[in-house]
């Protein structure tokens, strides 16, 4: 997997072959950062959330953009150690990786970041209560919410809806939070 933008363009981002996820495709990827360029400045972002992080790519990216520090929340210890050994062989101190179910994450925030990107599996049987966990935090500086999700599920009912995507496969619902 390589990184698509951003001052490491083109560096490659280890993945372990037998990852067992759906990482976001480079298409996916460029089409979401282009939305994201166009409306936001990535470099003045000082916080972002990758939850159910899995390769870490997302994180990357966002680092590789400018982001000032992300946390990326990852459930399977065996991505966990991936990302973590990604974070030293890259050193990056401005990522924080945490070992953690997101649902448990979200339980212990008070405040969300700039942004929060989330990858659910596709087969989470709780993704359509995601808008809502974060939804009831403070919403302090946050400008953004981008879900990944299949095309059956549906987000376009929420107070905050603000666009939806498809590239192929991929879709994404963003959330925005006006202040």
């Amino acid at each position: 997997m390589r990184i698509i933008g951003g001052n490491w363009r083109g560096r490659t981002w280890p993945v372990d072959r037998n990852f067992a996820g759906r990482p976001t495709t480079d298409f996916a990827k460029e089409a979401l950062f282009n939305i994201l360029e166009s409306h936001f400045e990535l470099e003045e972002m000082t916080h972002v959330w990758d939850l159910f992080s899995g390769t870490g790519a997302l994180a990357a990216e966002f680092l590789s953009r400018g982001v000032q520090q992300v946390t990326s929340v990852e459930m399977n210890a065996k991505n966990a150690r991936a990302l973590s050994l990604n974070k030293r062989q890259f050193e990056i101190n401005q990522w924080h990786v945490v070992l953690d179910d997101v649902k448990k994450f979200l339980s212990k925030q008070s405040h969300l970041p700039n942004l929060v990107f989330a990858d659910p599996p596709f087969d989470l049987p709780w993704i359509k209560e995601l808008p809502t966990l974060l939804f009831e935090k403070n919403k302090g500086a946050c400008q953004l919410v981008i879900i990944e999700h299949p095309k059956e599920v549906k987000f376009d009912d929420s107070p905050f809806f603000w666009q939806a995507r498809a590239y192929g496969h991929v879709h994404f619902t963003l959330f925005k939070f006006d202040s």
